[in-house]
């Protein structure tokens, strides 16, 4: 293997890791929205709020980070 392949095969290393850090940091919050989402029992049968609903009612009372970014 020469240098050149070597420095290749580092730099598809460091842009992969960046990636994926990336698209866990997106859509970690939005996987526990929707299994939060999907796993609640709504107030009144068969009428479950909006997601959006949802979605400002957990940041409100549990904040961005804990309420989404944490679990």
């Amino acid at each position: 293997m020469s240098k050149e392949d070597i420095e290749d095969i580092f730099k598809n290393i460091f842009a992969s890791s960046i990636t994926i850090s990336t698209a866990v940091a997106i859509f970690n919050p939005l996987d526990c929205l929707r299994i939060r989402w999907q796993t609640m029992v709504p107030i009144i049968p068969y009428n479950p709020p909006k997601l959006t609903t949802y979605t400002r009612n957990i940041i409100k009372t549990e904040g961005l980070l804990n309420g989404l970014w944490y679990p």
